[in-house]
């Protein structure tokens, strides 16, 4: 009846790696403690990328309020 849906997941490094471009374009990029990443847009808004079962979770918030969820 549907169609099987299959989607590739991402490697950390292949993450690191697109971190790094977006790094030295000028955008401040931060490890967390947990290896999660911060992309600092402003003082009010940033991007975070988490890691979860080998899934991207990737969330904008803006004044520590999330607003998007988009999933890697």
């Amino acid at each position: 009846m549907f169609k099987e849906y299959s989607s590739s997941s991402l490697k950390r490094e292949q993450v690191v790696s697109e971190l790094k471009k977006i790094n030295n374009l000028g955008w401040e990029v931060f490890i967390t403690e947990d290896k999660s990443y911060i992309i600092k847009i402003d003082d009010i808004k940033e991007i975070s990328i988490v890691e979860i079962d080998e899934k991207w979770f990737i969330e904008s918030c803006i004044s520590g309020h999330p607003k998007y969820n988009i999933y890697a």
